[in-house]
């Protein structure tokens, strides 16, 4: 089990040393990656704009990072380095290995991008691969997400969509039009999001009469797709058979219960062993020099993450997918009797400003984003492995349930790189 499970839900409070002011002294972040081309998956039969139109104009295949991502990323590497290098001097200003961790899915995108924001970030040092220990991050690809996914079909709400002649029109034409004949609403998604890149982001003409169709529905494919994605992190549903989605949901979501207790559990690790000198664990001795932790990842992650903090869009204050380089940064602070708050930035805009989400207003007190984090944690008396096998217990409200369905394993082992660096 990574150590820092252990400082999870212990918060151990020893009285830090008084400062004249207030100090920074941990950092972490989540960013989704840059501009991509279109998902590979999502590309159908039909669609004039296959592989080798996008290795023609962006130089890169499908799924792949373009090199107007690469700029993005740098961008925001940029922005970083102002707040944290020269604006408040914490992260030196040379690359320090001790100092900073960058975790990435695996996937080239991510990868790339965090390699492209570091290059902004240390002012165009050339980093050509991942950043300390290479380790990654992925889907958990858990069970009880999908378990969730066959409740959310049975609500009212979704039942009315279902039921909803528009809605079948438009879906019946898409498959038609796409020659997908088995995709449903969560294909909408891939259906928006390449429809968008290839002609809002890129600015293509139809390319054939099928495209032209689909771009004529663009409108109630995009408002469907906020839709979806609403539901998929537990937003706009009310509670169903005793499940409450706006919990439920982001507990089990890759970048939502799962990240926001690596979040907590690495902050209670860093006021451990900042004021335990006498504990020269290997978890000690990488955690008391690291400063800066970052996690490179996807929209799914960074949508999942802002409703573990109680945020009613999917886009911080609008609907749709997040945009590319959104990212959360968490803040681990001292003030000037020593004890510890958060601040949340979202885009390096104060999220802790806005009470209804985070709870509290500006400098949030640890304890206090802990308790109110903790609907979304699961319960705090399970370890990595408990928590892992819980993605394998059948959800089940009532007898009348089948729940052997949901008994294929969960492949949450991915998780447990997150925690164990060393």
């Amino acid at each position: 089990m990574g150590v820092a499970w252990n400082f999870l839900f212990v918060f151990l409070y020893w009285g830090f040393l008084v400062t004249q002011a207030d100090e920074l002294i941990y950092l972490q972040s989540v960013w989704r990656h840059g501009d991509r081309t279109p998902l590979r998956s999502a590309v159908w039969p039909t669609n004039p704009y296959q592989e080798s139109f996008w290795i023609k104009e962006t130089n890169v295949g499908l799924s792949q990072l373009t090199p107007t991502g690469k700029q993005q990323h740098i961008n925001l590497g940029k922005k970083l380095r102002d707040r944290y290098i020269t604006d408040l001097g914490f992260v030196s200003p040379n690359y320090d290995q001790r100092e900073i961790f960058i975790q990435s899915t695996n996937f080239a995108r991510t990868i790339q991008s965090a390699q492209a924001n570091m290059q902004g970030f240390y002012d165009d040092l050339n980093l050509m691969a991942p950043i300390n220990k290479p380790g990654y991050f992925g889907p958990g690809d858990c069970k009880r997400t999908e378990a969730l996914w066959r409740y959310i079909q049975q609500t009212p709400e979704y039942q009315a969509l279902n039921s909803n002649q528009s809605y079948q029109n438009m879906m019946t034409k898409i498959r038609s039009l796409t020659g997908e004949m088995y995709w449903d609403l969560p294909q909408i998604y891939d259906v928006q999001d390449t429809l968008y890149i290839t002609h809002f982001v890129y600015n293509q003409t139809a390319g054939n009469n099928n495209e032209e169709q689909l771009l004529a529905m663009f409108p109630q494919i995009n408002q469907t797709n906020d839709l979806y994605l609403d539901w998929k992190n537990g937003i706009g549903l009310a509670p169903y058979r005793g499940l409450d989605f706006s919990h439920e949901v982001p507990q089990a979501a890759d970048g939502g219960g799962f990240l926001l207790r690596g979040f907590i559990g690495l902050i209670n690790g860093k006021i451990y062993c900042r004021n335990t000198t006498s504990d020269t664990s290997a978890f000690c001795t990488w955690m008391n020099p690291l400063k800066y932790y970052a996690y490179s990842a996807h929209d799914d992650t960074i949508a999942a993450a802002l409703a573990s903090l109680g945020f009613k869009r999917t886009d911080y204050t609008q609907d749709g997918t997040p945009q590319y380089t959104s990212a959360l940064t968490f803040e681990l602070w001292l003030d000037n009797q020593s004890n510890p708050y958060m601040r949340v930035l979202f885009k390096l805009l104060s999220v802790t400003k806005i009470p209804r989400s985070i709870g509290c207003t500006n400098n949030c007190p640890l304890n206090t984003f802990i308790n109110r984090s903790m609907p979304y944690l699961l319960n705090s008396t399970l370890d990595y492995d408990q928590m892992a096998a819980w993605c394998d217990v059948p959800l089940c409200v009532d007898a009348s349930d089948d729940c052997n369905q949901y008994l294929n394993h969960c492949q949450t082992p991915s998780y447990r790189k997150i925690f164990q660096p060393f």
